[in-house]
């Protein structure tokens, strides 16, 4: 997660070992939601995951007029993200 060759080598590898047409994974929303304020841990050996959600209000309870614009390519793991896909 924190080195783009070694994981785009990975994802080569098993696109290659299985056979697939192509491939995605699943740290893509989980680094989005990083961006808007919720506490992603990024294990050494497992999958990323979510400890706290960004948004806990749900629509019908969001208070727009005090919402910020948040740049989502400022987070932490985003820009890996983006660069590897």
């Amino acid at each position: 997660m924190k080195d783009t060759e070694k994981f785009i080598e990975a994802r080569l590898k098993v696109l290659d070992y299985f056979g697939y047409d192509g491939l995605t994974d699943l740290g893509g929303p989980g680094m989005i939601a990083e961006s808007l304020g919720a506490e992603l841990i990024v294990p050494k050996d497992e999958s990323p995951s979510m400890t706290t959600a960004g948004l806990t209000e749900t629509p019908n309870q969001v208070d727009f007029e005090t919402l910020s614009s948040v740049i989502v390519t400022d987070g932490a793991h985003v820009p890996m993200a983006l660069e590897v896909t």
